[in-house]
């Protein structure tokens, strides 16, 4: 929004120079082609960057991390997965977690989030399914920390982390680790490739 207004101020203010502020000044005919040049340019090079914000975001957020290697690692499986399939990526310590979403919601801001989840790891250097993961409703979508994937419902919360054959085991989860975690976001399968 902030880009928005900055571009609106910029064009007007360029109108205003172009135009002059003297009276006696002859306005040039071809001023608001020039004007409307200007805006275009700005407005471009202001949505690139707002795309490579959204992009770094991705990269950044709570996908983590929908990096190169984990896409191509996971491209096989991901191409199996039906075209409207909402797909997040987690990193619990150090091993790379494809989620896709069973049965996913949206909040106010449109960003997607999963109450149920297939989990999908690289095992002998292959995605392989490693667990689901099932919360109690939109008040409890899944969540992770640094080595633990959380669910929950109106009892209690559970912790998931992965045995030595990277199978999903579920724990009891106590209130303090919970207040460390962050909710993961899905994106559609065709957004992230």
């Amino acid at each position: 929004m902030k880009k928005s207004l900055f571009i609106i101020a910029l064009a007007s203010t360029t109108a205003l120079v172009l135009s002059g502020c003297n009276a006696k000044t002859q306005i040039d005919p071809n001023s608001s082609e020039i004007v409307s040049e200007i805006a275009s340019v700005i407005e471009s090079e202001v949505d690139s960057e707002i795309a490579s914000e959204i992009d770094s975001e991705l990269v950044e957020g709570n996908v983590t991390p929908a990096i190169d290697a984990a896409m191509d690692d996971f491209a096989s499986l991901m191409d199996a997965f039906d075209e409207d399939a909402y797909i997040g990526f987690v990193d619990l310590d150090g091993t790379v977690v494809l989620l896709q979403g069973v049965l996913t919601f949206e909040d106010d801001e449109n960003n997607v989030f999963a109450t149920n989840a297939t989990c999908f790891v690289i095992k002998d250097g292959a995605p392989t399914f490693c667990g689901e993961l099932k919360s109690g409703g939109t008040a409890y979508p899944i969540a992770v920390n640094g080595k633990y994937l959380y669910t929950g419902n109106h009892q209690g919360f559970s912790k998931y982390s992965f045995n030595s054959d990277m199978y999903l085991i579920e724990e009891e989860a106590d209130g303090e680790e919970i207040e460390e975690t962050n909710d993961v976001m899905f994106f559609k399968r065709d957004m992230l490739q």
